[in-house]
């Protein structure tokens, strides 16, 4: 019964379900509606909000779309997902005839320092930033004549309540829907002990996707909504006015303008240009690329072929909402193939899965989950300072990370797989802080999602609540690059070796040598012969990533002598609390075997 109330939505009809507070009354008088556009939700189709406030419009006032931009410095070019949300908002405004306004609000937006720690209160921050939009949401609507407001709310429940607070304060209806994952999390309680002690490891993540396919199973949730264009577009009207005139915002934001500086450095350098050119920025053309993503995994699921770099390519647009979670898993479904039902979708729950453990730790962003590794040193040496800056650019000596962190340049993205593996090279084979890599891959990524970024980084450096345990994998050809074309595409220096040469050890005695991703392994004569000379047209291994490895775990197993007995279960594994609250359920959970207490 819970999972219906979740998805009654007005999709036929103009019955608004917005949020159920006290909420006043909107004026007979009221003349135009105000649809608040968000970096989660760039998109009309499909999106309850805009539905709901163009049947609004259909009797006598008129639409009107806004976007707000947070305030920041864009003079070194922004980062990848905010040049990303500029062409996209271009996109979507020229579809609605220059309809969309433009407007900027002061936000803070702090994240963790180097140690993990962080002087400002976190739900004080909270309340600043929904005060802030709040009051610059209500300006809006009373300079437009509006008494009310409609958009899709993001996953981030508290920031979210805070807002509705604050709109309700100043007289302003806030129409919030839901719309940026499969589950409501602000409404679905996910049984996490349950799911947890499910699991023989103690890991959440399977289970935890195995609970939300059940629940979609039992109760699909409704059809993507399709609006008509002309009609929507019809209901912006004309009004007095023009809502990208800058008498409107506070702080007017002209995007032609932020475009002209979006992706370009101080010197000049357009790096944004490859980045943008490797995705499409709307609905219509993000929706054929789903589509011909099952014609071609379909291919490669008859020749038996899985590749790294065979990806769907989807998360920027689901991470910016020009894709709804529920336009793809229909999407999905309408197709036969297995691969993408068995795999797509299980993608989709790890998305949610981020999404369902923000609401239990709102706080991530801020602060690691594991409390206990808080402390660890993250200062950079210089040696440190150069393998970090080596390991950005793809000069690591690890072929498939090298390939990784080089792609990340010119595109914005990196398949799931490699940004395991390039996460857990810097934790790892570095010895680098996870924090470092955080906000490396926060800047460069055109996908970027905090809650999902923050809960991989938090993983790879074994704070977050299910990390993972890659190892020495990376130096291993894995089976979705099998015949190595993704490194050979990234790292082109490399492109003629051989794939493998068998060396003679005597005595009938062979070893099977990896040229591609192992080419401090391969003979000289082979890698003379692919004209690849170490250390001058690929770089060394700028460290023994072996050596770092045992270094790190030596330091966990010692950070983790010093907790209470109440911190480690009898089977040596930590002991998480399932939420914030001081009573938040405490129960042991998934820890790498490298570093657990070893008995005497």
């Amino acid at each position: 019964m819970l999972f219906k109330v979740l998805f009654l939505v007005a999709l036929l009809s103009a019955i608004d379900v917005s949020h159920q507070l006290a909420v006043p009354t909107p004026s007979k008088t009221n003349t135009n509606t105000i649809l608040w556009l968000r970096d989660h939700s760039l998109r009309i189709q499909d999106n309850e909000a805009a539905y709901n406030a163009m049947l609004k419009c259909q009797s006598s006032s008129s639409l009107i779309p806004i976007y707000l931009w947070g305030k920041n410095d864009d003079s070194n070019g922004g980062t990848a997902s905010e040049l990303f949300i500029a062409h996209a908002l271009k996109s979507l405004d020229l579809k609605l005839h220059g309809k969309i306004g433009h407007g900027c609000v002061e936000v803070e937006t702090k994240t963790m320092d180097a140690s993990g720690e962080q002087n400002a209160d976190f739900s004080d921050m909270i309340d600043k930033n929904a005060l802030r939009i709040a009051e610059e949401l209500a300006s809006i609507c009373n300079k437009l004549h509006s008494s009310e407001i409609y958009y899709i709310r993001s996953n981030n429940i508290p920031f979210e309540d805070r807002i509705i607070h604050h709109l309700q304060q100043k007289g302003i209806v806030a129409r919030d829907y839901f719309g940026c994952s499969l589950l409501d999390y602000s409404k679905v309680q996910v049984p996490w002990k349950e799911l947890i002690l499910s699991h023989p490891f103690r890991s959440p993540l399977i289970p935890f996707v195995d609970f939300v396919l059940a629940r979609l199973s039992e109760h699909p949730p409704p059809e993507p909504i399709d609006i008509p264009m002309d009609k929507f577009i019809l209901s912006l009207g004309e009004t007095e006015t023009d809502p990208s005139s800058s008498s409107i915002f506070s702080h007017p934001v002209d995007l032609d303008s932020k475009l002209q500086r979006l992706g370009k450095s101080q010197g000049g350098e357009n790096w944004g240009k490859t980045v943008i050119e490797s995705f499409s920025k709307n609905n219509e053309d993000a929706l054929k690329e789903l589509d011909s993503f099952f014609i071609t995994s379909s291919n490669a699921k008859n020749t038996n072929q899985k590749y790294t770099h065979f990806t769907s390519r989807l998360s920027p647009y689901l991470a910016r909402g020009i894709l709804s979670p529920r336009q793809v898993y229909h999407t999905v479904l309408s197709h036969s193939s297995e691969y993408d039902l068995s795999s797509l979708l299980r993608r989709l729950c790890w998305r949610d899965y981020t999404y369902a453990l923000s609401s239990l730790f709102p706080d991530m962003s801020l602060h690691p989950i594991r409390r206990g590794y808080d402390h660890q040193d993250s200062t950079l040496t210089r040696e440190k300072h150069h393998f970090l800056e080596m390991w950005k650019c793809g000069k690591t000596g690890i072929p498939i990370v090298d390939a990784g962190m080089r792609q990340l340049q010119v595109e914005g993205f990196m398949p799931q797989k490699v940004r395991l593996v390039c996460s857990t090279y810097l934790v790892e084979g570095l010895n680098i802080s996870w924090q470092h890599g955080m906000q490396h891959f926060k800047e460069y990524l055109i996908d970027f999602d905090q809650e999902i970024n923050c809960a991989m980084w938090q993983n790879a450096g074994f704070v977050g609540l299910d990390p993972y345990y890659v190892g020495l994998k990376y130096r291993k050809r894995a089976y979705w690059d099998r015949d190595g074309s993704y490194v050979r595409k990234w790292c082109p220096e490399l492109k003629n070796l051989e794939d493998y040469v068998v060396l003679d050890q005597g005595r009938g005695v062979t070893k099977k040598i990896d040229c591609l991703y192992e080419p401090w392994s391969a003979p000289d004569e082979a890698l003379e012969k692919a004209g690849v000379e170490l250390g001058e047209t690929y770089p060394l291994r700028i460290c023994d990533d072996r050596l770092n490895r045992q270094k790190l775990f030596n330091r966990l197993r010692v950070v983790r002598t010093s907790w209470p007995e109440d911190m480690v279960d009898e089977c040596k594994r930590d002991i998480v609390p399932l939420g914030r609250e001081p009573a938040a359920e405490r129960i042991g959970m998934f820890t790498p075997r490298a570093f657990q207490l070893r008995s005497s």
